[in-house]
């Protein structure tokens, strides 16, 4: 439900988006959803489970997401 809140509605089109943007289109509707979905969006297309992720595998997209943050507006 949440990813299709945020406008994604196939697997093709999480492929399309990759896992990182994806992930912020849901944060951006829901910004209390964690990095778990991140994982699970990063796993799920590499046909694993999100737990066989590894810690270095995890810090190097923690990395890519630090230099994808989209600038929030300041309020």
């Amino acid at each position: 439900a949440l990813l299709v809140q945020a406008g994604i509605r196939s697997i093709s089109e999480i492929r399309r988006l990759g896992p990182i943007r994806a992930f912020q289109l849901v944060r951006a509707k829901h910004p209390e959803v964690g990095l778990n979905l991140l994982w699970c969006l990063i796993a799920g297309l590499d046909e694993r489970d999100w737990l066989d992720l590894s810690e270095v595998e995890k810090d190097r997209w923690r990395a890519e997401l630090a230099r994808k943050q989209v600038p929030q507006p300041e309020q």
